[in-house]
């Protein structure tokens, strides 16, 4: 890759920036990138040009797959309104019928430096790797039902905690956060005090430097993200400082935990 450069993120990912600064990405070969994304669970593509508009985004979302299309569109604006606080730790299209592979993040605004707004991104196949046999098939027996409403869906599902990437086998968690605006949850399969010790014992790894990568936006940034195996989330904006993504979705699999 003698045009491009690549750079190792902490504690997973990597960067991938032109050799040439403003070259422009789509240039990119697909299956290079969704090669990239798939063995390194995050790629954060800085420095180049061509993605501007949401065409652009759209244009670009499709050359890794079929998009996610919403009623409102393909793509998601995401901006700072009221909601100023953290967004806990979730996957993306829980109550869907298909969740989406990939997650396409373009930064058209930043947060000035120290403004917050940072997105957060936890490997949990690498908790899983580092936790204990004992630990694991413990987690094993839990699963997490939640019901979501919205304008857009009326749905539950009961996911297991530790589940399988549909494509990979990988295992992976499945885990909604629990906070104050997020779905409606239930967990079972363990005893209500083996419950709380089991979400403090997320709530400690979800966050730990050894597997939480915490970006922050530069204008013009693109992040592609493993949506099957990675949770994301994002850190609280203090002085409501600005900051605008846009998102498109890249379909995967059919959801297998919907309720009915």
């Amino acid at each position: 890759m003698r045009d491009r450069l690549i750079t190792e993120l902490k504690p997973f990912g990597i960067q991938l920036s032109p050799a040439v600064p403003g070259a422009d990405v789509r240039a990119l070969p697909s299956r290079l990138l969704q090669g990239l994304v798939r063995e390194y669970k995050l790629v954060l593509l800085r420095g180049w040009t061509g993605v501007s508009s949401t065409v652009d985004l759209t244009g670009f979302g499709e050359g890794l797959g079929p998009l996610l299309e919403w009623p409102y569109g393909y793509v998601s604006e995401l901006t700072e309104q009221d909601d100023t606080g953290d967004v806990a730790m979730h996957w993306d299209g829980l109550f869907l019928p298909v969740v989406p592979e990939f997650r396409i993040l373009h930064c058209v605004v930043a947060p000035p430096p120290g403004g917050g707004g940072e997105s957060t991104f936890c490997d949990t196949g690498a908790i899983l790797r580092d936790s204990s046999p004992a630990m694991v098939q413990r987690w094993s027996e839990v699963v997490g039902g939640y019901r979501g409403k919205s304008a857009f869906y009326d749905a539950e599902i009961n996911a297991p905690l530790v589940d399988r990437h549909p494509h990979s086998g990988e295992r992976v968690l499945r885990y909604v956060e629990p906070a104050p605006g997020g779905p409606r949850h239930s967990f079972s399969g363990l005893s209500d005090v083996e419950l709380e010790v089991t979400h403090r014992e997320l709530t400690d790894r979800l966050y730990h430097p050894d597997y939480c990568h915490v970006h922050s936006w530069q204008y013009g940034d693109l992040i592609v993200a493993d949506n099957f195996t990675l949770l994301h989330g994002r850190t609280a904006f203090p002085d409501r400082s600005p900051r605008h993504l846009r998102l498109v979705h890249v379909a995967g699999a059919a959801n297998p935990h919907l309720v009915g």
